[in-house]
């Protein structure tokens, strides 16, 4: 332990030998540049005193200056001219960035009008108004800018609305191209996922409340999807008078669940654009013993379901197909081509063919041909028109920047109207203080700001 505290006390007594070292050194170098800069600080000291000399002989002389009515008339009327001078320099200073901005102003309205002239608009446009409004503001002085702003503004404006109704008709043609796109596309979609575009919401409802009663396959089938046409010639008449087509097949086991909800089913549930659906009476029709005649628009639709084949058979086996009109009278029943038929004492046409297949699965691969070419078509329209579209989007855009509102810069005017008054004041001033005896005082304020150099 006495080893320990030797070996402490040793290294302290270091520790300030080395301590004490270093004192000294730093009093000796102090010392050193106290000598070095001396003379520094008394000049420091006569500069501290001259500057104070210097103050106080300014003050003398300006209240020297300020003991006469004159004198002090004299000061007053100087610092107001100078602060007339700082404040005439800040507003024609202001006056020549307001002459630059509406000079940038002409320009950018000319660069606008250039390209308005060469708009994509079935006829020319009448530029006189926006013409004389350029030509207005361009000759006009700055104190008479704000309206001839104002001016050429609304003249834009209303360009703007000239050339909204000039490209209106193929504003509304982009509009209905687009419309009819997103359905096309919709549609597409729902092809090329073997369903027909439109909506079957009384199939979707027992599909979807009766497929826990089977192993897993559809309960419910619509007999479009379980016949197919076989000979394409007839395939106007049959989707017309087809009507049936949307009428939804269900087993015997499940006819009870079906009717249910079927008659359940509400108007909003089915929709104004739904398909015409209804419900097949699979047990009645099982017990159809209709014929088939040779010649008969049955025979041109194929199904190998039974009870399909039954509705088919009993809707027209007895509909002859025929190619005449005079042929109606010979026979009870029987249809052309088109879908025109006759039924005993009836001759109808359900509906003209709109070209839209739906009976089989070649009828929804042919409409998915047909609308594919449809949204082609539509696609090569809308690259025609959608860049005409864009340039004209552009150039009204491009007028909030061009010709922008004048009240961004009617401040700057308000205050420009006072530089001539201004101006005149400062001239009275300097009249004034020129009529006056002044070389004395000059004399007393020259001397009194070399005070200050």
């Amino acid at each position: 332990i006495r080893d320990r505290d030797v070996a402490r006390y040793t290294i302290a007594e270091l520790h300030h030998e080395h301590s004490r070292t270093l004192a000294a050194s730093a009093e000796k170098r102090l010392a050193e540049l106290k000598e070095s800069f001396a003379g520094d600080e008394a000049r420091l000291a006569e500069l501290e005193q001259l500057i104070q000399s210097g103050r106080a002989e300014r003050e003398r002389l300006l209240a020297l200056m300020h003991e006469s009515s004159e004198g002090r008339l004299y000061h007053q009327l100087t610092e107001q001219g100078r602060a007339q001078e700082v404040e005439l320099m800040r507003l024609r200073d202001l006056c020549m960035k307001v002459d630059d901005r509406l000079r940038k102003r002409v320009k950018d309205a000319k660069d606008w009008l250039r390209d308005v002239r060469h708009a994509p608009l079935p006829a020319p446009l009448d530029l006189s108004r926006f013409e004389n409004a350029i030509e207005i503001l361009e000759g006009c002085e700055v104190d008479a800018s704000s309206n001839a702003l104002a001016r050429l503004r609304e003249a834009a404006d209303q360009l703007c609305v000239a050339i909204r109704r000039g490209f209106a008709n193929d504003q509304q043609e982009i509009t209905r191209l687009r419309g009819e796109k997103t359905d096309l596309d919709a549609q597409i979609a729902a092809l090329r996922a073997g369903l027909p575009p439109i909506p079957q919401p009384l199939l979707n409802l027992l599909n979807d409340r009766l497929l826990h009663l089977t192993a897993g396959d559809r309960p419910a089938r619509a007999l479009r999807e379980l016949c197919e046409v076989t000979d394409e010639t007839w395939r106007e008449a049959i989707e017309v008078a087809f009507t049936e087509k949307f009428a939804i097949v269900v087993s015997e086991e499940h006819y009870p669940d079906a009717l249910h909800h079927y008659h359940a089913l509400t108007a909003a549930q089915q929709g104004s654009r739904a398909a015409s659906e209804s419900l097949i009476h699979p047990a009645r029709a099982a017990k159809s013993s209709a014929k088939v005649a040779k010649g008969s628009l049955a025979e041109k639709i194929e199904t190998s379901h039974p009870v399909a084949r039954a509705v088919v058979d009993e809707l027209f086996g007895q509909m002859i197909c025929v190619k005449k009109i005079d042929d109606f009278e010979k026979r009870p029943q029987a249809i052309l081509a088109d879908g025109l038929m006759i039924r005993d004492a009836i001759v109808q046409r359900h509906r003209h063919y709109d070209g839209v297949p739906f009976v089989g699965k070649r009828g929804l691969q042919r409409q998915l041909e047909i609308k594919t070419v449809q949204l082609q078509d539509i696609e090569a329209r809308l690259r025609r028109l959608e860049p005409l579209e864009i340039e004209i989007n552009g150039l009204i855009s491009d007028k909030e920047q061009k010709v922008s509102d004048h009240q961004s810069l009617s401040q700057d005017f308000v205050r420009l109207e006072s530089l001539p008054l201004r101006e005149k004041e400062h001239e009275d001033l300097m009249a004034r203080l020129q009529a006056m005896d002044t070389g004395a005082l000059n004399e007393l304020e020259a001397r009194a700001h070399e005070c200050l150099a």
